[in-house]
């Protein structure tokens, strides 16, 4: 009887092991974390650290945090939650990644901006 206490535990223990928490989502993003300037214009950047999303100049800019999910080996979705100015508002970044840069396109649509390491 004392073997069936443990087996919820031990379902427990082995799922989180075999598919991870939810940080398991943050962690993929740590190929793209960094800080970026815009190939054709230094003043506006983009910061991926941590749980924390900013992009922009030093005056006008987009900040909150976002939780990420890899869609492809090098191609990642950010849900973003912004905060300050646009407090309250939410926002898709898609982040591709080629060696020292990544490209962001808004909403998955439009035009890639591309940004090179610092």
């Amino acid at each position: 009887m004392k073997a069936k206490a443990y087996l919820p535990t031990a379902a427990v223990a082995l799922a989180l092991t075999a598919f991870g928490c939810r940080t398991a989502e943050y962690k993929a993003a740590s190929a793209i974390e960094g800080t970026y300037v815009r190939a054709d214009n230094q003043k506006i950047t983009l910061i991926i650290q941590h749980g924390h999303f900013r992009q922009g100049g030093e005056a006008i800019y987009a900040a909150g945090t976002y939780s990420a999910r890899q869609l492809s080996e090098n191609k990642y979705e950010l849900k973003v939650a912004y905060h300050e100015k646009l407090e309250g508002a939410e926002g898709t970044v898609i982040v591709r990644k080629e060696g020292d840069f990544v490209y962001t396109q808004d909403d998955g649509e439009g035009p890639e901006t591309k940004f090179k390491r610092q």
